[in-house]
C-alpha cells in the first residue's frame, strides 16, 4: 500500500536566461513504512525531491499524491495540517532553537497543536524514556554534542505521531558511532511508519535501507524495491491549533531587538506627538477663527461704500472710484441686516491717525476707532480687563487695547486716568454756483486729553494699537460744531453734522461711505460672510472692516499652514509606520531560519507573523501611552510659547474629550489608525518575503 505517489515530477530553475533541470519525469511510490534511502551525486536532485514531498517546494510538471490528495495544491492552511499531523522532518543541521530546553524543542509541535500541558508533559517524558534519554530533558541545548542534538531533533520529529519522516542526510554531521546510533534509531522507527531519508553516505545507506532509490541529473537510474501506485488512505484526525506557543518568540524577539525597539518606540512617540500636536493645532485655529473675529472690538465697525470700475478710454487701463452709497440703497441694507445702525461716516473729519502725544512726548499714531455707544456693548463687556466702561459717552473718555499701552510703554495697571493729548484740523471746501463766492471754506479743528477709563485684551495676531471713541460722542460734537463761513453765506445755521445731509456723494466729506455699527454677534458673522462675497465683484457695495480683514488674514494664513502642516504630518506619518515596518522586516529576516523551522513544524504563516505583529502592537501600545502622557504638558508649553512669540492664545487645543462630535473618540480612533497602517506596513513585505524564504533558508543550511 503505498501512501505517497509521485507521477512525472519534473522540477526547473531559472536564472536569467539559463534554466536548470533538477529533476525530470520522476514517477515514484512509497510504502507505508519502511526506510527508504534517495542517493545520488551532489546536483541530482535528492533536496529537491525531498522538499517536493515536504511541499516546501512544487514541481514545475506532474503531481505528487498522498492520502490520494494531490499535495502540490494545498492550501497554505493545508499544509499546517500536513506538516503537523503527517509528516515531519529531521534536518541536517538539526534545526534546534537553543533559547528552548530540550524538553520544550520536544514538545514545541505539540504546543503548536494546541494540546493540553498535561498531555504535552506526559508524551514528550514517555519519548524520552523510550529511547533512553531523560538524561537530556533539562540541559541547555546549545551544550548538546552533534548526537544529542540529533536525537533530540528526531525525538521532535516523532512526538506528533507523524505517518512519515523525512530526512535531509541526517548522520552528515556525525562520527561513525553516533552515525550507527542514529540509523538505529530509525531503523526502529521505520518499522511502524515510513522514513525516507536522502544521504550520500552509501555505506549507511547499503546497511539499514529497506530500499535505495538512486538518482543522477533528475532522474531515477535505480530502484532497488520499485513498487506500484496503489490506494491508501490514512485516517482522519481530529485537527487542533492554537497560538499560545507564539508568546516564547515574542518574548524572544522583545529581549533580543531592545535597540531597535527603542529606536522604534522613540519614532513612534515622534508620530504621535506630531498627529496630536498637529490635530490639536488644527481644531484650536478652528475655534480661534470663530472666536477671533469677536476679540476684536473693531469688529462692531465697519464702513460700506459703493464701487464703480471704470475703463479708460483708448486704453487696458481700468479704475475703481468709491462713492457713498444712496439712500436707497442702504435701506436695502438695512432690510437685510436688521440688527445694524447704518450713520455717517466722519472719518474725513475726525482723523483716524491724529497727532498724538503723552507726557508731552510725541508718539506713533494710534488707530482711532469709533464705536456707536459704550452702554450695553455686550462684546465690550466681554473684552475687558481692567477699568471700567465710561457710563456715557463722553469724547474725552476712551477705552484703549493693551497694544496701545504698550505703545505708551507704561504698566497696564498704571494706564487708567491716564491723558492721551491728540489734536487735528480739517478744512472743508463747499463749491456753489455764485461766481462771486465759488469755494466756502470751513474748518474743523480740535483738540483733546483722552482719559483712559478701560483697558480690553484683544486678540493680538496682526492687532495695532487702538483708541476707542464713541460716536454718539463726536456726532453730538458735530451737531454742535457750525460752519460759520457757509452758514453766513446761507443765512442759516448749519453744522458740520447737518451738511453731511446735504454734500454729495462723491465729495471728501462724505469719506465716499456709510459707518455701520452692530454688537450682535450673528449678525457681525453674517456681515463678515457678506463681505466675502461682495469682494468677488467688481462693481456694487464693499465694506470695509479693520477686523475683518485681519480675521481673514489669519484665516488664509491658518489654511496655508495647516495644508503644509497635513504634508508634514502624512510624510511623518507614513516615515514612521515605514521605519516601524522595516524594523519588523529586518526582526523577520534576522530569524527567517526560525520561521522556516517552525512552517516545517506546522507553524500556520499568520502565526509566525503574529510573533512580529505583537511585537509591533506592544512598541505602538508602549509609544501611544508615553506619548498621550506627553502631549498635554507638551501642548501647554507650545501654547505658552506662541502666546509669547506671537499672541497666539490657546492655539493647540487636542481635542481630548470630543472629536468628531464623538466622545472620547480621539485616541482609540488614533491608536487604532497607527495599528491598522503599521499592520499593513509590516504585513505586505514580510508576506512577499515569506512566499520566497522557506525553502532557500533550508537549502542554505
Amino acid at each position: 500500500m503505498s501512501i505517497f505517489y509521485l507521477e512525472g515530477i519534473s522540477k526547473t530553475y531559472k536564472s536569467g536566461n539559463s534554466v536548470t533541470k533538477a529533476l525530470s519525469d520522476i514517477t515514484l511510490s512509497f510504502p507505508n513504512s519502511g526506510l527508504i534511502s534517495i542517493v545520488g551525486k551532489s546536483g541530482s536532485g535528492k533536496s529537491t525531491l525531498l522538499n517536493i514531498l515536504l511541499g516546501i517546494e512544487k514541481p514545475s510538471k506532474g503531481s505528487v499524491y498522498f492520502n490520494n490528495e494531490k499535495i502540490n495544491r494545498f492550501s497554505k492552511a493545508k499544509f499546517s495540517v500536513y506538516h503537523l499531523y503527517y509528516t515531519s522532518m529531521v534536518f541536517q543541521h538539526y534545526n534546534l532553537f537553543d533559547d528552548l530546553s530540550p524538553f520544550d524543542n520536544v514538545a514545541l509541535p505539540l504546543k503548536i497543536r494546541g494540546e493540553k500541558k498535561d498531555i504535552i508533559k506526559k508524551k514528550v517524558n514517555e519519548l524520552f524514556s523510550k529511547f533512553h534519554l531523560n538524561y537530556l530533558i533539562n540541559q541547555k541545548t546549545s551544550t548538546l554534542s552533534g548526537g544529542e542534538r540529533q536525537r533530540i531533533a528526531i525525538l521532535r520529529s516523532l512526538v506528533t505521531s507523524p505517518k512519515v519522516i523525512l530526512c535531509d542526510e541526517p548522520t552528515g554531521a556525525l562520527d561513525s558511532i553516533n552515525s550507527s546510533e542514529i540509523m538505529n534509531l530509525f531503523k526502529e522507527i521505520s518499522k511502524s511508519i515510513l522514513v525516507i531519508m536522502v544521504s550520500h553516505n552509501l555505506e549507511i545507506v547499503n546497511k539499514y535501507s529497506d530500499r535505495i532509490i538512486t538518482l543522477k541529473d533528475g532522474r531515477i537510474i535505480s530502484d532497488t524495491s520499485p513498487i506500484y501506485k496503489t490506494r491508501t488512505f490514512v485516517n482522519k484526525i481530529k485537527k487542533n491549533y492554537s497560538n499560545k506557543w507564539t508568546n516564547f518568540f515574542l518574548r524572544k524577539n522583545l529581549k533580543e531587538n531592545k535597540h531597535k525597539n527603542v529606536f522604534s518606540i522613540l519614532s513612534l512617540i515622534f508620530g504621535f506627538l506630531a498627529i496630536m500636536i498637529s490635530v490639536g493645532f488644527y481644531n484650536g485655529s478652528k475655534s480661534s477663527e470663530s472666536n477671533m473675529l469677536f476679540s476684536n472690538l473693531a469688529c462692531e465697525t465697519m464702513s460700506v461704500s459703493e464701487k464703480n470700475l471704470y475703463k479708460v478710454n483708448n486704453s487696458s487701463l481700468s479704475y475703481i472710484k468709491s462713492t457713498r452709497p444712496s439712500e436707497e440703497i442702504m435701506d436695502e441694507f438695512h432690510n437685510i441686516f436688521p440688527n445694524t445702525i447704518i450713520d455717517f461716516n466722519y472719518g474725513y473729519l475726525f482723523s483716524s491717525f491724529p497727532e498724538t502725544s503723552f507726557n508731552k512726548r510725541i508718539i506713533d499714531s494710534p488707530e482711532m476707532i469709533p464705536i456707536y455707544s459704550f452702554n450695553n456693548n455686550s462684546i465690550l463687556n466681554e473684552l475687558v480687563t481692567l477699568g471700567e466702561i465710561p457710563l456715557n459717552d463722553n469724547l474725552n473718555e476712551v477705552v484703549v487695547n493693551e497694544e496701545f499701552i504698550s505703545l505708551l510703554g507704561i504698566d497696564k495697571s498704571d494706564a487708567l486716568s491716564e491723558e492721551i493729548y491728540i489734536s487735528f484740523s480739517k478744512e472743508v471746501s463747499v463749491l456753489t454756483d455764485d461766481l462771486d463766492n465759488p469755494i466756502i471754506k470751513d474748518t474743523y479743528s480740535y483738540s483733546l486729553n483722552l482719559v483712559i477709563k478701560a483697558v480690553i485684551h484683544e486678540f493680538s495676531f496682526l492687532n495695532s494699537p487702538k483708541i476707542y471713541y464713541s460716536h454718539l460722542a463726536l456726532k453730538e460734537d458735530l451737531s454742535n460744531y457750525i460752519m460759520e463761513n457757509l452758514s453766513t453765506y446761507k443765512n442759516k445755521v448749519i453744522t458740520f453734522n447737518d451738511y453731511m445731509y446735504e454734500c454729495s456723494s462723491d465729495s471728501e466729506i462724505s469719506n465716499y461711505s456709510y459707518n455701520v455699527f452692530s454688537s450682535d454677534k450673528e449678525e457681525i458673522r453674517k456681515l463678515s460672510n457678506y463681505k466675502s462675497e461682495l469682494d468677488k465683484n467688481e462693481n456694487g457695495l464693499s465694506i470695509t472692516s479693520n477686523a475683518f480683514e485681519i480675521s481673514n488674514s489669519y484665516t488664509s494664513f491658518m489654511d496655508s499652514f495647516s495644508s503644509a502642516l497635513i504634508v508634514f504630518v502624512s510624510i511623518a506619518f507614513v516615515g514612521v509606520n515605514f521605519i516601524l515596518g522595516m524594523l519588523a522586516l529586518s526582526s523577520f529576516i534576522s530569524r527567517k531560519k526560525e520561521s522556516a523551522i517552525l512552517t516545517c513544524l506546522g507553524a500556520k504563516d499568520i502565526s509566525i507573523i503574529s510573533i512580529f505583529l505583537k511585537e509591533n502592537y506592544i512598541l505602538i501600545f508602549v509609544a501611544f501611552l508615553i506619548a498621550s502622557a506627553l502631549s498635554c504638558p507638551l501642548s501647554i508649553l507650545m501654547n505658552l510659547v506662541l502666546e509669547k512669540s506671537f499672541g497666539l492664545t490657546s492655539l493647540i487645543k487636542i481635542p481630548y474629550l470630543s472629536f468628531l462630535n464623538i466622545p472620547y473618540i480621539f485616541l482609540p480612533l488614533l491608536l487604532l489608525v497607527f495599528i491598522f497602517v503599521s499592520t499593513l506596513f509590516l504585513l505586505i513585505p514580510i508576506l512577499i518575503y515569506k512566499n520566497k524564504s522557506t525553502v532557500n533558508e533550508l537549502r542554505d543550511e
